[in-house]
C-alpha cells in the first residue's frame, strides 16, 4: 500500500520497493542521477511486465555508451513514477499473470495510482530533504610509502625505480608542491543534497472525484562537479464523474518533464579508473597555476578534467512524457451485475539529446610546459527521438451471487496496441578548435548522420470465468488468443488458457473451532500457458543483399544481389508453462504471516540457431 512504499525515501521508486516485494530482484546498474538504469527481475525469470492503471507501459532507460543510448524499458516505466501518486502495486508471479498477455511471462507489476474521494477537498503537502554521502571509498597508503612499495615492485622486476631517494626527501621533508594527492578525494564530494517536493489537492462528492499533484525533484551527482544532476518536473490529474446513474467517466493524466546533465558518454564509467591510474605525487592542477590539468596517468586522462564542462564538456537530456487514460464504464439496468467498460489510452514521449566533446591541453606539474592533450575528439552531436502508443480495450464483466453463497463471475474482452518510435541524428567534428556547440558550427565535411522508424501492432482476445462457494472454495478459468504482426499469416494468432484453484482452509469449521488462533490460511494451485514473443518483424518474406558485381555485353558493371537467409515461414510464438503451488498463512490477526510457493517453469517451442549452410 502507499504507506509501505513512501516509508523508504527514495527519488525512484523502484528503490522504495527494494525488500518489499517477495520473490522481486532489483539490481541498481547506475547510481548516476535520472537514469533508470536498474534491472528487475521476478523470481529470477527477467524484467516483469509494468500495468499502470491498466496500461502496460515502458520508459527511457539510459546508458552511458553513447550519446541518446536508450532503450525501453518496465523497470524505467516504474522509477518515473511518483511516489507519493501511488495508491497500490500487487505483484503477479504465477499463472494469474497470464491475462495480461505478451510480456507476463516473467510476471506483471499492478500500480494504481491515487483517484479522488467523495471527502472534503484536502491539500497535502510533503518534502524529502536528503544528503547523500560516498560510501565504502579505498583507502590510500600515506606517500611515502606508496613510492617506497612502487620503487621496490620496479626492482623486483629488475627495472631502474620510478622516484629518486632526493624526490622522496622532498616529500619527506614537506617541501612546497610536493604533496600527496588522493584522486578519489579530489573527484568525489564530501556529501552531496537532494530534495523532493510533492503537493496533491484530493476531494470530490458523490458525483466527481479529482484528484490533483504536483512534484518537483532535484538529484545531484556525488561526482565533484556541478554538471552531473537530475531534475524532474511531474504533474498528475484525474476526474471520475457520474454522467447519469449508470453511466462512469474517468479520465487521468500524466506529465513528466525530465532535465538530465552529464560529463559526456563513457567518461562515467571510466572515472574510478583514471583516478586509479593517476600518480599521487602529481596533482590534478598545476603548481601555481590552478587553470592547467596536469598530465597524471599514461592514457593522458585527467580525472578532474574530465569533471568540468567547461573543459572537457557534457551530456545533456531534455525530455517531455505525457499518460492519457479515458474509461467509460456503464452499468446496464436491465440486468444487474453486468457491466460494460471502454478504455482508451495515448501515451507519447519526445526526447533531445546533446553531446559536445573537448579535447583539452594538459601540462607538466611543476614546469607548466604542454605535455600532451587529452585524447578525445573535438565534437558535437544531438539527437532526436519520439514514441507513442495508442491502447484500446473494450470489456464486458457480470457477476452474480446465487443462493447468497455461489459467487459467479464472467468476463469477455477485446484489446489492441499499436507503438511508433522514431528517431534522428547527426554529428560533426570541429578539429582544433571549438565554436559554438551547434551542428552547423562544426565541419561539415565530417558530418554524419543517421534515423531510424518502426511500428509494432499487437492484439488479444480475454476470457476468463470465477466461481467461489462462500469464498472458501475457489476457481477460475481463463484463455488468451493472442496476435502479434511479427509472424507470418497462418501463425500470427496463438491461444494460452491456464486455471487456477483455492482452498480456505481457516474457513472450515473444524479448524475455526480448534484453532481459533489461526486467523488464515489459504492454499493455492495454478497452471498456465503464457505467450513470449520471439524472432524478428517480417523475417517470413526473403530478404536480399548486395554481393559482388558483374559486367554483360553492355560493359557496365551491375551490383549482384542474393537472399542473405531463409524465409522463417513457419516461426511463431514461443510457449511459457507456469505452475504454482503455495499456502498462506497469518495468525493472532496479523501479529505473524507469511507464504511458502514451489513454482515451476517449462518453455517450449523456441527458435533455435542453425549453422548448417542449405543449398
Amino acid at each position: 500500500n502507499s504507506e509501505d512504499i513512501v516509508s523508504t525515501k527514495q527519488a525512484s521508486l523502484v528503490n522504495s520497493l527494494q525488500g518489499k516485494v517477495p520473490g522481486l530482484q532489483i539490481r541498481q546498474n547506475s547510481g548516476q542521477p535520472g537514469f533508470f538504469d536498474s534491472d528487475l527481475s521476478l523470481r529470477g525469470y527477467g524484467e516483469p511486465l509494468v500495468i499502470i492503471d491498466g496500461v502496460a507501459r515502458t520508459g527511457r532507460r539510459m546508458s552511458n555508451w553513447g550519446l541518446g543510448a536508450a532503450s525501453n524499458s518496465s523497470a524505467a516505466a516504474l522509477a518515473e513514477l511518483n511516489p507519493e501518486d501511488i495508491e497500490s502495486i500487487t505483484v503477479l508471479k504465477d499463472a494469474s499473470a497470464s491475462i495480461y498477455g505478451m510480456g507476463s511471462q516473467n510476471g506483471v507489476i499492478l500500480v494504481t495510482t491515487k483517484k479522488g474521494q467523495a471527502v472534503k477537498p484536502s491539500v497535502t503537502y510533503s518534502n524529502t530533504l536528503a544528503f547523500g554521502v560516498p560510501t565504502a571509498m579505498p583507502e590510500q597508503v600515506d606517500i611515502i610509502t606508496f613510492m617506497e612499495v612502487q620503487n621496490e615492485k620496479m626492482l623486483n622486476s629488475k627495472k631502474p625505480a620510478i622516484y629518486s631517494d632526493e624526490f622522496i626527501q622532498h616529500y619527506k621533508n614537506g617541501d612546497p608542491g610536493y604533496i600527496n594527492t588522493n584522486y578519489y578525494d579530489q573527484i568525489m564530494k564530501k556529501f552531496t543534497f537532494n530534495q523532493v517536493h510533492n503537493l496533491s489537492l484530493r476531494g470530490g462528492n458523490q458525483q466527481t472525484q479529482y484528484y490533483l499533484s504536483a512534484n518537483y525533484t532535484n538529484d545531484k551527482s556525488l561526482y565533484r562537479t556541478d554538471n552531473a544532476y537530475y531534475n524532474r518536473y511531474g504533474f498528475t490529474g484525474n476526474v471520475t464523474t457520474k454522467i447519469t446513474p449508470d453511466l462512469t467517466v474517468t479520465y487521468q493524466a500524466a506529465l513528466n518533464v525530465n532535465d538530465r546533465s552529464n560529463v559526456y558518454s563513457n567518461t562515467m564509467l571510466n572515472i574510478f579508473y583514471y583516478a586509479l591510474l593517476s600518480d599521487p605525487t602529481i596533482p590534478a592542477t598545476v603548481f601555481g597555476n590552478p587553470e592547467h590539468y596536469t598530465d597524471p596517468n599514461p592514457e593522458h586522462r585527467n580525472p578532474l578534467g574530465l569533471l568540468d564542462p567547461e573543459t572537457s564538456g557534457y551530456a545533456k537530456t531534455y525530455g517531455v512524457s505525457v499518460r492519457n487514460n479515458l474509461d467509460v464504464k456503464y452499468e446496464a439496468p436491465f440486468l444487474k451485475g453486468l457491466v460494460f467498460q471502454a478504455s482508451g489510452a495515448y501515451d507519447f514521449s519526445n526526447n533531445q539529446d546533446n553531446e559536445l566533446i573537448k579535447n583539452f591541453q594538459l601540462y607538466d606539474y611543476f614546469t607548466d610546459k604542454p605535455t600532451a592533450p587529452d585524447p578525445s575528439e573535438n565534437s558535437y552531436s544531438e539527437s532526436w527521438s519520439k514514441s507513442s502508443r495508442y491502447y484500446g480495450k473494450v470489456q464486458a464483466n457480470y457477476n452474480t451471487t446465487l443462493k447468497g453463497v455461489h459467487h459467479i463471475g464472467a468476463t469477455l474482452a477485446a484489446e489492441t496496441t499499436i507503438m511508433k518510435n522514431a528517431s534522428l541524428n547527426g554529428k560533426r567534428l570541429y578539429g582544433n578548435f571549438v565554436t559554438h556547440d551547434t551542428i552547423n558550427q562544426a565541419d561539415g565535411t565530417t558530418a554524419t548522420n543517421g534515423g531510424t522508424r518502426s511500428a509494432t501492432a499487437s492484439a488479444g482476445y480475454i476470457s476468463r470465468l470465477t466461481y467461489d462457494y462462500k469464498g472458501k472454495y475457489l476457481a477460475e478459468v481463463m484463455a488468451r488468443y493472442d496476435g502479434s504482426y511479427v509472424y507470418a499469416p497462418g501463425h500470427r494468432w496463438g491461444l494460452f488458457p491456464s486455471y487456477s484453484l483455492g482452498w480456505r482452509v481457516s474457513d472450515e469449521k473444524i479448524v475455526k473451532d480448534n484453532l481459533p488462533w489461526l486467523n488464515n490460511f489459504k492454499l493455492r494451485w495454478s497452471d498456465g500457458h503464457m505467450s513470449q514473443q520471439q524472432g524478428s518483424p517480417y523475417a517470413y518474406l526473403l530478404g536480399y543483399t548486395t554481393s559482388g558485381s558483374s559486367s554483360f555485353d553492355d560493359g557496365q558493371v551491375y551490383n549482384g544481389y542474393v537472399s542473405h537467409a531463409a524465409a522463417e515461414t513457419l516461426l511463431s510464438w514461443a510457449n511459457v508453462r507456469m505452475m504454482d503451488f503455495g499456502f498462506d498463512w497469518e495468525v493472532k490477526r496479523g501479529l505473524i504471516g507469511g507464504s511458502i510457493d514451489w513454482f515451476w517453469r517449462n518453455r517450449s517451442g523456441i527458435a533455435a540457431n542453425s549453422t548448417n549452410t542449405v543449398p
